[in-house]
């Protein structure tokens, strides 16, 4: 199999302070875990992840086989762009607006502090301390320009409470829009902001593209139930599986 299946990830690598390996579900199972017991005999310190369909069982079972473990289920919801249409405006509680350089610091924090669900808050190998600054990195990307579309403020009574992180793409010539990154600061959940910012996400998208996507991890049962909520079902389901050399992150 060739060693495209396994492909450097920088931007992660810069974070972990090690390489960083992506595994491609490509090809047949127990020849792929072989590439990936090869490969990592070869590295004295790395982290390798893998996002498998989640009916392809043969190629889940050959990753498990070769040290891989799962740590969490990744669903993609979708709709129908032209849904967006006929949606409510949004409450005059809250208001959304274009992240501009004066909410920075804001954004950051909430990126910081605002996830318990991702696959690494969930995988017990990674420090929260890793796993937060990842979602703070991700939002100054976004901050800097260098990823996404669309990076988008949102407050409630004025005060700054989260954001919505846009990216867009085309799949098999669908084109859609999907939320890359989702998050209200702990402090304002539970008043109704994450079904507001749904609502301008559908109003604002709906003649943009085809398609509406974002995704989330089947732990994330507060998410799941705002998705489906708001009208979108699952398209997509992909078991998403992480390796340590060595098994740990000391």
């Amino acid at each position: 199999m060739p060693t495209e299946a396994i492909r450097p990830d920088p931007w992660l690598a810069a974070l972990f302070g090690r390489d960083v390996f992506r595994v491609d579900g490509c090809g047949p199972g127990a020849a792929l875990a072989r590439t990936v017991d090869e490969h990592r005999r070869q590295q004295s310190r790395a982290f390798y992840y893998a996002k498998i369909d989640a009916a392809d069982v043969p190629t889940i079972g050959a990753l498990t086989g070769a040290g891989m473990a799962v740590v969490e289920v990744n669903v993609t919801f979708g709709v129908a762009a032209a849904a967006g249409r006929g949606v409510e405006d949004v409450p005059n509680s809250v208001a959304v607006t274009r992240a501009s350089a004066g909410d920075a610091e804001s954004l950051l924090q909430v990126a910081a502090t605002s996830f318990r669900y991702s696959r690494f808050h969930l995988d017990p190998l990674v420090a929260d301390s890793l796993a937060n600054r990842i979602k703070r990195e991700w939002i100054a990307s976004y901050l800097a320009r260098q990823r996404g579309d669309d990076l988008w403020t949102v407050r409630f009574n004025g005060e700054i409470a989260g954001f919505l992180a846009v990216i867009g793409g085309d799949d098999h010539g669908v084109h859609h829009k999907t939320i890359d990154l989702v998050a209200i600061a702990p402090a304002f959940q539970g008043r109704g902001i994450g079904h507001a910012v749904m609502r301008f996400f559908f109003r604002r998208y709906a003649d943009a593209c085809d398609r509406l996507r974002v995704g989330t991890q089947i732990a994330n049962v507060p998410s799941v139930r705002l998705y489906e909520a708001a009208g979108m079902r699952i398209e997509r389901s992909q078991y998403v599986l992480h390796m340590h050399v060595p098994e740990s992150m000391a």
